[in-house]
C-alpha cells in the first residue's frame, strides 16, 4: 500500500497536511508548522531509512487517521504497538540531533541509558547507522521544504508493501 502525503505551506506560521486514504479520499489537517512540520519530517525519515511499517505514516496508510493517531489510541496489536512507541522514544532524542544540539554517537549514549531505565533492549534497528541515515534524508527534506514555494505542496510517498 502506498502513501501519498502533502506538505502545503499556507502561512508563515501554518501548513496543511494532507495524505490520500486507501478509499482514493485526502484527508487533510492544518498544522502549526514550528511545533509539528520538524516532528512529521523527522518521522518519515526515520521511518523510510528503517523499513518502519507500524509507525505514524505506515499507521496512515494502512487506515487509521490522524485524529486516532495523535488521540494516542493504541491497536490490539502488541508489535503494533511497541513499534509506534519505540519510534516515538526515538524521535524525541533525534529531535536533537536534527537541531545538531547531540552527535549520533551520543544518541546513542541517550538511547541506552533511556531503555536502559526502562529494562528493555534497543530496537534492533537503533543503531548509529540508521540515525546517520536519517539525519541525512532529513536534511534533504528540510531544502525540499524551503525549496517549495508557498500553496505548492511538497509530496511524499511511503510505502508499506
Amino acid at each position: 500500500m502506498i502513501l501519498t502525503i502533502r506538505f502545503t505551506r499556507i502561512s508563515p506560521t501554518h501548513h496543511m497536511f494532507e495524505y490520500r486514504k486507501g478509499d482514493g479520499d485526502w484527508d487533510i489537517v492544518k498544522n502549526e508548522t514550528k511545533s509539528t512540520l520538524e516532528h512529521d519530517l523527522i518521522h518519515y525519515a526515520l521511518e523510510t531509512q528503517v523499513g518502519l511499517k507500524y509507525s505514524f505514516f505506515g499507521l496512515l496508510a494502512s487506515g487509521k487517521s490522524y485524529a486516532e493517531l495523535s488521540s494516542g489510541l493504541g491497536s490490539s496489536d502488541p508489535l503494533r504497538d511497541s513499534e509506534i512507541v519505540n519510534t516515538e522514544r526515538v524521535v524525541g532524542v533525534l529531535t536533537a540531533v536534527m537541531k545538531d544540539l547531540i552527535t549520533p554517537i551520543e544518541a546513542m549514549e541517550s538511547f541506552n541509558n533511556l531503555y536502559n531505565s526502562y529494562h528493555e533492549p534497543l530496537p534492533p534497528w537503533l543503531i548509529e547507522e540508521s540515525i546517520r541515515m536519517t539525519q541525512e534524508c532529513f536534511r534533504k527534506l528540510k531544502g525540499q521544504w524551503s525549496a517549495t514555494p508557498f500553496h505548492s505542496p511538497m509530496t511524499l510517498t511511503f510505502s508499506i508493501l
